[in-house]
């Protein structure tokens, strides 16, 4: 398989490489800045092995910022998904975290370095993409941009394309399907006038990351 490696590197970057020498690599697309040491190494180090670089930029906040990026890297490779690896070998404390928080959302594989050898990281076999479909997305979006703070299910209905029944049915989940509340996306909250829908923090890194793929039309 040829792997396309995410690789921060903050560090020196022997572990990125040892990495990309174990497992190959087609490309490898750098989370960090052009004038960064560290980076400008990595891809001197890469250059005579004859593969490809990118850099990619984080924009905003760290977490929310790789959240995206990886996300946004995921659906542009679409059916070659498979081939990408989030290599951690020489991230950051904090930006190991975000990238591994951003490939366990994306789905995506994950490598990191234990013990001088190069190892994947089987939890990242789950991916929230898999269990949220654009309608809990929809619903997800509309909480996080509602003027309220606690909107009611009526007011997320309203925002989106579904009926309350089926708004109530995606947030509580249900036989066949687990909702928005037991995945810890969406809390139900009381308030003064009844009941209210706010975001968890990952259901608030969600609805900042991962778009919303339009459903199907009707002929």
């Amino acid at each position: 398989m040829a792997w396309i490696h995410v690789a921060a590197v903050d560090t020196e970057p022997g572990p990125v490489l040892a990495g990309v020498r174990k497992l190959g690599a087609e490309r490898v697309l750098l989370v960090a800045g052009d004038d960064d040491p560290a980076c400008a190494e990595a891809r001197e180090a890469l250059e005579p092995l004859g593969i490809g670089t990118e850099t990619r930029a984080v924009e905003g906040s760290m977490l929310t910022g790789t959240l995206q990026l990886v996300q946004d890297i995921a659906l542009e490779h679409g059916d070659r998904r498979e081939d990408l690896i989030v290599n951690l070998a020489s991230a950051g404390r904090y930006r190991s975290c975000a990238l591994l928080s951003a490939a366990f959302v994306a789905g995506v594989r994950a490598i990191d370095r234990s013990d001088g050898e190069i190892r994947f990281l089987p939890a990242l076999n789950f991916s929230y993409e898999r269990l949220v479909g654009a309608e809990e997305l929809e619903i997800l979006e509309a909480i996080d941009s509602h003027e309220a703070e606690t909107p009611s299910l009526d007011e997320v209905a309203r925002a989106t394309s579904l009926d309350s029944g089926a708004v109530s049915y995606l947030i509580r989940g249900g036989e066949d399907a687990e909702g928005l509340e037991p995945l810890g996306l969406v809390d139900i909250a009381s308030t003064g006038e009844g009941v209210g829908l706010r975001l968890t923090p990952m259901g608030d890194t969600l609805a900042e990351s991962m778009t919303v793929r339009p459903g199907p039309t009707s002929g």
